[in-house]
């Protein structure tokens, strides 16, 4: 989908997403970044991303499904090798990618 800034191609996306979505499908959106002359077009410079990401399991499924407290939810992620991003910042601050102060704003 292509079309100038403005013309409403976000909402017309993630419209058509939302009628195609289900728990079988698993639909992940990525946008180009938006660029400048002082990040050479790209959209990016001097930055790094700091990520969570929760592979969902069946057990979690099953577990989401029923009645889940939040522990039990962040233990089973936990139990399933989830880091959050807390954990994924101190990481990059440890492996001198970024800063502490950075990684707590």
């Amino acid at each position: 989908m292509t079309g100038p800034k403005g013309s409403g191609k976000t909402t017309t996306l993630y419209s058509a997403l939302n009628e195609i979505k289900s728990i079988e499908r698993n639909i992940t959106s990525v946008e180009n970044p938006v660029g400048c002359s002082f990040c050479g077009g790209v959209g990016y410079k001097g930055r790094i991303a700091i990520h969570e990401i929760l592979v969902l399991t069946e057990k979690m499924r099953d577990v989401i499904y029923g009645e889940v407290t939040t522990t039990k939810l962040r233990n089973l992620a936990m139990a399933n090798n989830f880091h959050d991003m807390f954990f994924d910042g101190i990481s990059k601050a440890l492996a001198g990618i970024t800063t502490i102060e950075e990684v707590q704003r």
